[in-house]
């Protein structure tokens, strides 16, 4: 049987673009130890992985990981399994646009801490408030393979409630570079093509005060990093994969 080539796609800064080790390290290390290694090998997609640094804004750094992820892909002569980790999810949604266009034999996506979550997807654990969806607003991966999500309880990246202010943070940032032009400018143009997140609308007054409190769960209390370890997320994911019932070959 031909293994299935596992490809990891890492969160901001966990890899670079002049980085040339592929063996899986980071947060999904803790997915990629557990699966049975007579079955698949796991690869880490290089990319970019920045939030405004090194002359590139959030949706270039993005883009590089959805190129690079589409190159691995068609280079192996085999089934591939997709799975990302907070802006790594998002290159892999994004990614997953372009699947049925491109002929991709991808059988799998998992996505960890995803920015873009949508509340209908399948998710591993339910977050708790329910409906909660990514800080940068909902995408549901459509695909005929099996897509499951993981979304830590209290981790503004995945899981924010509609009404949190924090959606402006999302808004404000994901075009920051070192070329300020540029970012106001963009910036500009997404407000007045009426794309921002319109957290302030009244009838989600009863979220606005939940801010300070994700805050901390993302600065200070792991709920966008340990809490998909401690919490059982990563290895719920490594059994979906296990579990699989294979192509042969």
């Amino acid at each position: 049987m031909t293994k299935v080539q596992v490809l990891l796609v890492p969160g901001t800064s966990e890899t670079n673009l002049v980085d040339t080790d592929n063996t899986p390290n980071g947060l999904l290390k803790t997915v990629s130890d557990r699966l049975d290694q007579e079955k698949f090998f796991c690869k880490e997609v290089i990319y970019a992985a920045v939030y405004g640094t090194d002359g590139m804004n959030y949706i270039q750094s993005r883009q590089t990981g959805i190129d690079m992820l589409i190159h691995e892909t068609q280079t192996y002569d085999g089934p591939t399994i997709w799975i990302g980790y907070s802006q790594g999810a998002d290159s892999v949604g994004e990614a997953s646009k372009l699947i049925p266009e491109l002929g991709l034999n991808v059988i799998f996506i998992g996505l960890v801490a995803d920015p873009a979550r949508h509340p209908d997807q399948n998710v591993l654990i339910e977050p708790h408030p329910a409906g909660s969806y990514g800080i940068t607003g909902q995408r549901l991966v459509q695909a005929s393979c099996p897509v499951w999500t993981a979304a830590a309880t209290g981790d503004p990246i995945c899981a924010l409630p509609e009404g949190n202010p924090l959606r402006s943070v999302a808004d404000g940032t994901k075009f920051m570079s070192s070329n300020f032009i540029s970012w106001f400018l963009m910036t500009l143009k997404l407000c007045q093509e009426s794309q921002a997140q319109r957290w302030w609308d009244l009838g989600n007054w009863k979220t606005w005060g939940g801010a300070i409190a994700y805050a901390r769960g993302y600065l200070f209390d792991g709920r966008h990093t340990r809490a998909y370890v401690d919490e059982g997320h990563t290895l719920a994911l490594a059994i979906k994969i296990n579990q699989l019932d294979l192509p042969v070959s």
